[in-house]
Formats: C-alpha cells, sequence, structure tokens
C-alpha cells in the first residue's frame, strides 16, 4: 500500500491520503467483550474516504449527513493469492447519488476504457434478456441505472500463490493506473467536478517517460539510477508498449477453478424484475464497516457459485480471471 500511495504521488503529483484514509479489513478492535465468532478468510488494505462531517455530492436517505463514502479501493488476500478490487455500495445513498456514479461512466466511457486495459481491472456488469452480454459497457450502466443496480464493483487479476515480487510491483502499478477512476468518485462525493482529463494527461506522460527511460537503458546496456522498485515499474510500463514482434510477458488470463473463488470478472444475469438471479445477501462485495462486512468474501464466493450453476435460464456468466 505505501508503494501504491507513493507511485499515485509520483505520477499525479497528488497526495493519496488528502481524502482517504488507509481502510484495513478486518479491523479488530484492540478491546472486545467477547471472542471472534466469524471465521474471516479475506484480509484487504486500501484506500477509503475520510470520515468527513458531510460529502457534499452525496445524500442519505434519512437525510443525515454523509459521513462515509460506500466505496473503497484495495489489494484483498485469500487462501488462493491476491487481487485488486473497488467496491461500491453497501451505503443507503439516495438513488440520485447513486446514479451520479453511474453517469460519470457513461459520460466518460472514451476515457475510461483505456483505463481499465492499462490496469487490468475490470467492472461487473448485469444483464438479461433484453440486453445481450456483450453489449457497450454505456448500455450496460444504463441498466445499472434503470434496475437500480448500484453495487458497481470492479476487480483485478489474481495472482496465485506463490506471488513473485514483480507481480507485486505490477499490482502497485495497476493500481495507480486505475486511481483516476478512484479519484474521480471522491471529487464527486465532494461535489466537485472529476479532474479525469488532467490525471489521464499525467498518466500518459509518466508512461511515455518510463517506455523512454526503459529504451534508452536497452540501448546503452546501462541502467539508469533510481530505486529498484522504480526500474521494475518503469519495465513493467514499457512492457505496456511492448513493440510488434516482441512478446508480453504480462500474465495471461487463467481458468477458473471449479470452486469458484474470487475474484474473477464475471457477468451476473438479472431477471425481469430487475433482481439478480443471485440472493440479495450475495450481490457483491460488501463495504467494510456495512452490516454485511463480515460475509465478504464468502458471499462473494459463494455468489459466483450460484452464477455458476444456475439452471433456470440456461446462460452461464463470462468469468475470465
Amino acid at each position: 500500500m505505501n508503494e501504491a500511495i507513493s507511485l499515485i504521488r509520483e505520477i499525479y503529483g497528488i497526495e493519496a491520503l488528502e481524502d482517504s484514509i488507509v481502510s484495513v479489513y478486518p479491523n479488530f478492535r484492540p478491546k472486545r467483550a467477547s471472542e471472534l465468532k466469524v471465521l474471516y478468510d479475506v484480509a484487504s488494505v486500501g484506500l477509503g474516504g475520510k470520515r468527513s462531517p458531510q460529502w457534499p455530492g452525496f445524500s442519505r436517505q434519512d437525510k443525515k449527513p454523509v459521513k462515509i463514502l460506500p466505496f473503497r479501493f484495495a489489494f484483498s488476500l485469500t487462501e488462493e493469492g491476491i487481487y485488486t478490487v473497488f467496491e461500491n455500495g453497501g451505503i443507503k445513498l439516495t438513488d440520485k447519488s447513486y446514479e451520479a456514479l453511474l453517469r460519470f461512466h457513461i459520460d466518460n466511457e472514451d476515457k475510461l476504457n483505456p483505463l481499465y486495459f492499462s490496469s487490468n481491472i475490470y467492472p461487473v456488469v448485469g444483464w438479461d434478456d433484453t440486453l445481450p452480454l456483450l453489449s457497450p459497457i454505456k448500455e450496460h450502466y444504463e441498466f445499472r441505472i434503470k434496475h437500480k443496480l448500484f453495487d458497481n464493483h470492479f476487480v483485478g487479476h489474481s495472482y496465485h500463490f506463490p506471488v513473485s515480487k514483480l507481480q507485486l510491483m505490477e499490482m502497485v502499478a495497476n493500481f495507480a493506473h486505475f486511481f483516476p477512476v478512484y479519484d474521480s468518485y471522491t471529487q464527486i462525493a465532494k461535489g466537485l467536478p472529476p479532474r479525469l482529463d488532467r490525471l489521464i494527461t499525467n498518466l500518459n506522460d509518466w508512461l511515455q517517460k518510463a517506455w523512454d527511460e526503459e529504451s534508452a537503458n536497452n540501448e546503452s546496456g546501462q541502467p539508469k539510477q533510481g530505486s529498484d522498485v522504480a526500474r521494475q515499474l518503469a519495465g513493467l510500463a514499457a512492457e505496456s508498449r511492448t513493440p510488434p514482434g516482441r512478446q508480453s510477458s504480462r500474465p495471461r488470463p487463467c481458468r477458473t477453478s471449479h470452486r469458484g473463488e474470487p475474484p474473477c470478472r464475471l457477468a451476473r444475469r438479472v431477471d425481469a424484475t430487475g433482481a439478480a438471479t443471485v440472493p440479495s445477501a450475495h450481490r457483491g462485495l460488501p463495504v467494510a464497516g456495512s452490516a454485511d462486512s463480515s460475509r465478504s468474501s464468502r458471499a462473494w464466493s459463494e455468489s459466483l457459485r450460484v452464477l455458476r450453476l444456475d439452471s433456470s435460464n440456461h446462460r452461464l456468466p463470462l468469468m475470465v480471471c
């Protein structure tokens, strides 16, 4: 997490903790009245909004000031490996508040899609008989608004154990590449326009610089001065611009196991009433601190299992780890 915060500062000139805290899950209390009764099978650390007297861009259904944001951007660890997730939902904001986040994706689809590919972090989409699975992303978000599917999660590639140092550095780079999406959500929560264009320009400049430095290193045979982490990240950035004829070393998509553990990018079917085909308790990854947070990865795993085995609609979700 420290490396990700440092890289965000280097690329964008932004202090990630200006409006955020380091969110940890589970976040055990130092003093407790009784022993733990829940077996936690996931651990996460990431960025979440600071507790504020009010986030003026959002409003709650009960009219109280919004003090906690409904999204978190984190690295998550399970017994299978480590992955990146951008969680949404879990707090009872007004429909208008959640729609503002979804409309951000609709209005900026052409700018956001390259970030998804660059970061290897992709949205979970909903579908039914009226919306083909491979529809434009814009239509998927309009579908979410229509059916009030506000748990708009994003899931990254799963690195299974053993995880190498280079893979961890790639996760850090991917986290930083996706940061403009998280930052845009934070700006919307503050009641400000997103600074997406500026951040994308900063990222493009950083990638170009990394590419130029990597090319110079290859030509001279002498690495430039800098930290080991910085050199590895520069190499990863250059790898994202692989020239024709050069094979990329980025990990290839993996096949899901029969158990359906997280994380996988999936499409879930929604029935005619607008409800997902999975039980309401398993409709996504709960935000830490919500009532459902103790069931996080177990609920996610179970939802995948229900989706994959659902035979009522004779369709399988798209699942690519």
